[in-house]
């Protein structure tokens, strides 16, 4: 085993990344298994209104956030193996308890004790490929795992919207999907240990070099700015994360009780809608690369999304047709700038910063988001002294205001940096 030749060795390169794929859709779509069962559960009346269920997720993020800041100190210390797959062995147990629930508050705890168990998944996962992985291999890996979100958000819809009213059943699949899943990785990690990891160590860069070589577009000339970075960074990255979530979450609901479709109708759109979405990362990459300011990509990234909110905001209850292409279009554009926070700037700062500890704080703040953001919106719609048309114009102003501040922020911050830059060259 530790003598392989290159070619046998990426067999099992492969199967780690793979392993590490089904892992994470596994474990995503069982957990949005939820989000996609909303209007049925809706529907049903014994679970409470939007508001209601929305704070099911509300309660896994705040645990999911708490959990990393632990998990953030401790994980050096941890055995990601063994943690990983009891933490989800466990998770996959109470995802099908889920389908034997009969009230909001079973749901609650069940999804409070989830985001605990969670919340250690994609560190864990990426700390591994980091491990096992030569640099080559490692590329790959991390281009498969970016595809994870919204591969696993579309299989939820998919798999809800062939059970339909049968709300009950997915769970108790995607429970069994998650175990079978932890167990395959669990395998693929073990077998991947036992190969010498010299040849891994010979083949990927020397982290010094790295630091040597590459020219970060934030250049940090006291601590007061790296303070400052670690605090915006995150912010932003909540801010736009909400605003991601507060229109994604919605899309089926929205097309429901504003279009006037079917439940399976709405899923089947929202399916749709999902799958397009992955673009919008594969795009915000290409253009990263080749326009070095991240920051500027972002503004107009912004700004192109705020002139379509602001077609929605006039125009929504004309056309449900029209009004999903826009929801498609913009989501396909903030899903494409949320990238930049959540893995971009810590991919291209990473020779002045600990990517570590920044990416972590960004998926604290970007995980609150998720829990709040969609809340925020179910308890508008959910207001009886507002009609439905009002109550959604309110939610789609709300998002063209973030949004608005987002562009303006970060276009100025862009030129900001490009100035100073110019200014270290001349000097």
């Amino acid at each position: 085993m530790k003598t392989l030749n290159t070619e046998k060795r990426s067999i099992f390169y492969y199967f780690l990344i793979i392993s590490s794929f089904f892992t994470y859709v596994a474990l995503t779509t069982s957990k949005s298994i939820y989000t996609a069962n909303k209007t049925t559960l809706y529907s049903l009346g014994i679970f409470g209104n939007l508001t209601d269920l929305a704070t099911t997720f509300e309660y896994y993020f705040y645990t999911y956030a708490i959990m990393q800041l632990f998990l953030a100190f401790f994980m050096k210390k941890i055995n990601v193996k063994w943690f990983l797959c009891i933490t989800v062995g466990i998770s996959a147990i109470l995802t099908s308890l889920m389908a034997f629930t009969n009230t909001i508050t079973q749901h609650y705890l069940i999804y409070t004790v989830n985001g605990i168990l969670q919340a250690g998944v994609w560190g864990c996962l990426f700390k591994n490929l980091s491990k096992y992985l030569p640099q080559k291999f490692l590329g790959i890996g991390n281009g498969v795992m970016s595809a994870g979100p919204t591969t696993s958000y579309a299989l939820s819809y998919v798999i809800t919207a062939l059970f339909d009213e049968n709300w009950r059943t997915p769970f108790m699949l995607m429970g069994i999907v998650l175990f079978v899943a932890v167990v395959v990785y669990f395998i693929s990690v073990t077998i991947i240990s036992k190969l010498d990891r010299s040849w891994v160590t010979k083949q990927n860069y020397n982290t010094q070099s790295l630091k040597t070589e590459e020219n970060p577009l934030i250049k940090f000339s006291s601590k007061k700015g790296v303070i400052t970075f670690y605090v915006l960074t995150p912010i932003i990255g909540f801010i736009i994360t909400s605003v991601y979530f507060m229109l994604s979450t919605n899309v089926d609901f929205f097309l429901k009780e504003v279009g006037g479709f079917t439940n399976s109708q709405s899923k089947s759109l929202t399916i749709i809608a999902t799958i397009v979405t992955v673009v919008g990362p594969l795009i915000t990459v290409s253009l990263c690369e080749k326009y070095r300011n991240y920051i500027i990509v972002g503004g107009v990234l912004c700004s192109i999304a705020l002139v379509f909110m602001l077609m929605l905001v006039f125009a929504f209850e004309y056309s449900a047709i029209f009004s999903l292409i826009i929801f498609i279009i913009f989501l396909i554009i903030i899903n494409g700038a949320r990238t930049i926070t959540l893995s971009i700037v810590g991919v291209k700062q990473r020779s002045n910063i600990d990517s570590g500890t920044f990416i972590t704080a960004v998926n604290v703040f970007s995980s609150l988001s998720s829990g709040v953001a969609p809340k925020l919106i179910s308890m508008i719609i959910d207001n009886e002294n507002l009609s439905t048309i009002l109550s959604w114009r309110i939610s789609f102003i709300i998002i063209a205001v973030a949004v608005f501040t987002l562009s303006v922020f970060c276009l100025l911050s862009g030129l900001i940096v490009n100035k100073k830059n110019r200014k270290l060259q001349n000097n």
